[in-house]
């Protein structure tokens, strides 16, 4: 796509769901640290910006309604957040395993291992980034487990079409242990560790009921015993992904009693690119050690002996006092963007300042306005009626034995500049891969994404279907 550089005219951004410009507090706030930087150097500007960081934590958990600072890590985005927590989740679940069972022969000569089945259930909305981390993490060899990844059906409407949203009678199905797979077993609950939900995928504007989720998730768990080896850790460990959901929707982690949450600050928040956060229970937090740390998360206690360091052949392991931090912050690393996150902060302040309730039904009427308009240009087909900020379609040729149009053709006659109105407009091509269990069943193919904040106008939006319009005429005329 041009740049604003090389192009003239005014841009109307219609990607919040992709990177949201930031308010100028934001931007000022990165410009002033790096200032800062440049005067005092890296380590002193950031000691200055000690208690101002401080505040970055704690309106991180004011927004989402956990209990303080101490649930919350800044991390450098969503996914970074999301893998950090699933493999600890799942090493977690691994280690609870009990791997010296074994099974013996007839014949008493052999012996295996018998492992226990352990399956992650996802949503088929979920991100790829999601669904190839659970892939991956089940076709690894394991010492204790097998692991499987399930998807929840989505529910169907009463045409028999995808809604996009999970079955909440299927999960129940999951839980309750009367959900038959495909093999004609039946899926025993005790075997589902982990439940991965996506709130608002990144391919349409279906918002998954992650409160009745978190209810039946809860409901099971206070029914079945925690191992007695570690009693905070649930039966099943409810993680979500809001990264699409933060900035435009209130999200309350008490309501929806996830396990684990992670954002990301450059959509809805409308914060930098590589922002984000990850909040844990802090009682869950300090039982389950980070799949992988460094020495902020994980400090050294003590220096050792000289006597221990001289011990040739000892394991260093076997000396070195290891104690990860009692907060979410174990899940950091020490080297971070101090700028960053700053203006990350000040982003969580605009959205905590505004109110996310004069947010939500801002941007709620914007799409509505849109997705009428979208419904009343021939050729648009919309994908999934949007229930938050996003609306997503694809774009049929005025002629029909042409078929589809490129959505990133689409994008790029998007981006240049109206004669009739001097602007031009920024929209984002979702591919059917980045949402590959969705796209699967309803067989989406490439679709162009327009998102709304509540920066926009009611009039930005109706240039921007009549922009679409005179793009399709265009086309029917060549």
């Amino acid at each position: 796509m041009p740049s604003i550089q090389k192009q003239d005219g005014r841009v109307i951004h219609l990607n919040h769901a992709g990177a949201s410009p930031s308010p100028p507090s934001v931007t000022a706030c990165l410009s002033s640290h790096h200032a800062a930087e440049q005067a005092l150097g890296g380590y002193q500007a950031a000691s200055e910006a000690h208690n101002r960081l401080i505040a970055v934590y704690e309106n991180a958990a004011k927004l989402i309604g956990a209990t303080g600072a101490s649930e919350i890590a800044l991390v450098e985005s969503a996914t970074v957040g999301w893998t950090r927590l699933f493999y600890s989740f799942c090493a977690c679940k691994e280690d609870q395993n009990d791997p010296t069972a074994v099974q013996t022969s007839d014949a008493g000569s052999t012996t295996t291992t018998k492992k226990r089945r352990q399956v992650i259930l996802i949503s088929e909305a979920e991100y790829a980034a999601n669904v190839v981390a659970a892939c991956q993490w089940a076709n690894r060899p394991h010492r204790s487990s097998e692991w499987s990844v399930f998807a929840i059906p989505s529910k169907l409407d009463s045409d028999g079409k995808s809604t996009g949203k999970v079955n909440i009678e299927v999960l129940a199905q999951m839980l309750d242990g009367t959900f038959q797979c495909d093999d004609g077993s039946f899926l025993d609950p005790s075997s589902i560790a982990i439940v991965c939900i996506t709130h608002v995928p990144t391919n349409s504007g279906i918002v998954n009921p992650v409160c009745e989720i978190g209810s039946l998730i809860a409901e099971y768990n206070q029914q079945n015993v925690y191992t007695s080896q570690q009693s905070v850790i649930p039966p099943i460990i409810y993680l979500l992904d809001s990264c699409q959901s933060i900035g435009q929707m209130n999200v309350n982690v008490s309501e929806i009693q996830c396990h684990g949450l992670v954002a990301t600050g450059r959509k809805f928040l409308r914060g930098p690119r590589g922002t984000g956060f990850l909040y844990i229970p802090h009682s869950l937090a300090n039982a389950i050690v980070p799949h992988h740390v460094d020495h902020y998360g994980m400090p050294v206690q003590r220096v050792p002996s000289l006597d221990q360091v001289r011990a040739a052949g000892r394991p260093v392991n076997d000396f070195l006092k290891l104690t990860p931090l009692p907060s979410a912050k174990r899940f950091e690393f020490w080297e971070s963007n101090i700028a960053n996150r700053l203006a990350l902060g000040e982003a969580l302040k605009e959205v905590l300042d505004r109110g996310i309730d004069t947010i939500q039904p801002c941007i709620h009427e914007h799409t509505s306005t849109l997705y009428k308009a979208l419904q009343q240009i021939p050729g648009v087909e919309l994908y999934y009626r949007p229930e938050c900020g996003i609306c997503t379609f694809s774009v049929m040729h005025p002629r029909q034995e042409h078929g589809a149009v490129d959505p990133t053709w689409i994008q790029n006659q998007l981006s240049e500049v109206d004669e009739t109105t001097g602007y031009r407009f920024s929209v984002s091509v979702v591919p059917a891969t980045s949402t590959p269990l969705d796209s699967g069943r309803t067989g989406a193919p490439n679709l162009i994404r327009a998102s709304v904040s509540y920066t926009n106008t009611r009039e930005q939006l109706v240039m921007f279907c009549e922009r679409l319009k005179a793009i399709l005429k265009t086309m029917e005329a060549s």
